[in-house]
């Protein structure tokens, strides 16, 4: 039997538990919508593939930083002791652009194209610097990946942008992996909820509990990395080969072009097409490819691998879109650790090539 001191209880109590209720599950959300909380930490893999709202809130707050986003594959996903080349720029004083690099073996262009479809506006005016590795070319690798494009997006997601791809012509040749897919209404409910989720996981964490940010000491690349230090990097790679001694033991052919496949030149074309359609900043970089190997090892491979480096230029050339031209390091010693990678050497020469592009372009 309820007595008067209960019922006097649950009338203040009830209303206050429904007040609390409302404010966490309505007003909560729309003034962290609305607040939109900055964050520049680069998002989870799981996070990039299946298009959630922090990755997409990581590239407008890159936009509004005036950043930059490097995409890259294997040469850009490897660290080098924290002095790749996106690390270098950042570390520069006297280059005033904060990098951001995505980076990893096999994650090439298509893998954004459902992300670029799937949210445009996120991806317009976005400052990209893209880099283009010529071992793509190569047999095993001039085709399209299905194991990669799972590896770094979401089939749903695919699914979900097939119709938009399919308009734009990519979905056949760079986006397609199969049927396995969930419904677009399973992936719209399982977003909601992950979308839900984040605001109180991600961004309520963000406005109560701010993170210190360690700043990056900053040094000038050109005088850090003077003479001694640079012929110290060199002698850590074997210049008449131009790879390590641990990759020279393996005695390894320098791969051979596919010249019957025409997948990666569709490839560039594509991403060239979707960077002007959507409004993109694409800045492309032409990288080497290791022909001081290749002419100590097979000798015979040189003309074709020429061939592709010019094709790519002309491609860039008639697009009449900006490009950096690092093609010209392949012939330099000292810049590759193996067939397709670049060493810290390289990567001091790529920052260079980048720093002095955007300050000629004053970008």
């Amino acid at each position: 039997m309820l007595t008067v001191k209960k019922i006097i209880k649950n009338k203040i109590l009830l209303p206050s538990v429904f007040l609390a209720l409302i404010l966490s599950l309505v007003i909560i959300p729309l003034f962290l919508v609305t607040l939109s909380p900055l964050s520049l930490s680069i998002p989870k893999g799981v996070q990039i593939k299946s298009g959630s709202h922090l990755f997409y809130n990581f590239l407008e707050n890159i936009k509004q930083a005036n950043g930059i986003l490097v995409l890259g594959t294997s040469e850009t996903g490897n660290s080098l002791n924290g002095n790749n080349y996106y690390s270098l720029l950042n570390k520069d004083q006297n280059f005033n652009r904060s990098v951001y690099a995505l980076g990893g073996a096999g994650r090439s262009a298509n893998v954004y194209f459902p992300l670029i479809l799937d949210n445009p506006k996120a991806f317009k005016d976005l400052n990209i610097i893209y880099y283009i590795n010529p071992t793509y070319w190569r047999n095993g690798l001039n085709k399209f990946n299905e194991t990669y494009a799972n590896r770094y997006i979401e089939s749903s997601l695919v699914n979900s942008t097939k119709k938009f791809a399919q308009k734009e012509g990519v979905f056949d040749d760079f986006m397609n992996l199969g049927e396995n897919y969930n419904s677009n209404i399973l992936f719209s409910f399982s977003r909601a909820i992950d979308r839900f989720k984040s605001l109180y996981y991600h961004d309520l964490n963000l406005v109560l509990w701010k993170k210190t940010v360690i700043p990056i000491k900053k040094i000038n690349i050109k005088t850090t990395y003077d003479s001694i230090r640079l012929t110290g990097l060199k002698q850590q790679i074997n210049l008449e080969f131009n790879v390590t001694d641990d990759f020279l033991r393996k005695n390894s052919d320098f791969p051979s072009i596919n010249t019957k496949s025409t997948y990666q030149d569709d490839l560039l074309l594509a991403f060239i097409q979707l960077c002007e359609k959507y409004e993109i900043n694409c800045t492309f970089y032409l990288g080497p490819y290791n022909e001081i190997y290749c002419q100590q090892k097979n000798p015979e491979l040189i003309n074709e691998h020429q061939i592709v480096i010019k094709k790519i230029k002309d491609r860039l050339i008639n697009s009449q879109i900006d490009f950096i031209d690092g093609s010209n390091l392949s012939s330099v010693p000292g810049t590759f650790m193996d067939v397709q990678h670049i060493s810290e050497y390289g990567a001091f020469l790529t920052a260079i090539q980048i720093k002095e592009h955007y300050e000629k372009t004053n970008n």
